[in-house]
């Protein structure tokens, strides 16, 4: 089973999502991916077990499958830094079409049963005009750095 999250979709998103105890053997959602569902970044837990991965890396802990699994997740174009269960995971970089900014929930081998979703799109920081120093790292920006919510 897969299915695309309806009217949440970009690539500068902060996202919690909240999975209760699974039924399904393994389950997850993609980030950055087409209009099918596909070739994004994939988040798996295997409930049998316990393992975790996020895109190419494995962190070092285990989830317990018997409990809800909470995600947040910050997109930051190509940037992804995941938070599982109010613990650090990892921050990976993915690569993507442009058109691929969906994100979609999978499960295998049994239902999955999503308890909270909860979404907000990120403007950049850099509002206005922008004059980044080609040789330093320093910029300076028109307008004071703003984030905006969406979607709660």
């Amino acid at each position: 089973m897969q299915q695309l999250l309806p009217g949440i979709s970009g690539d500068a998103l902060e996202l919690e999502i909240v999975f209760a105890a699974q039924q399904a053997q393994e389950f997850g959602i993609n980030l950055l991916c087409d209009t099918n569902g596909d070739n994004g970044f994939k988040i798996a837990c295997d409930t049998v077990g316990g393992n975790l991965s996020i895109g190419y890396v494995t962190p070092s802990f285990q989830v317990k499958p018997a409990k809800d699994l909470t995600l947040r997740l910050f997109i930051d174009r190509s940037m992804i830094e995941v938070f599982v269960n109010e613990r650090h995971a990892v921050v990976a970089w993915h690569e993507y079409p442009p058109n691929n900014r969906h994100i979609s929930l999978f499960a295998k081998g049994g239902n999955l049963l999503v308890k909270k979703v909860t979404a907000w799109k990120l403007k950049s920081i850099y509002a206005g005009n922008c004059v980044f120093d080609s040789v330093a790292t320093s910029h300076s920006c028109a307008h004071s750095p703003s984030i905006s919510a969406a979607w709660q």
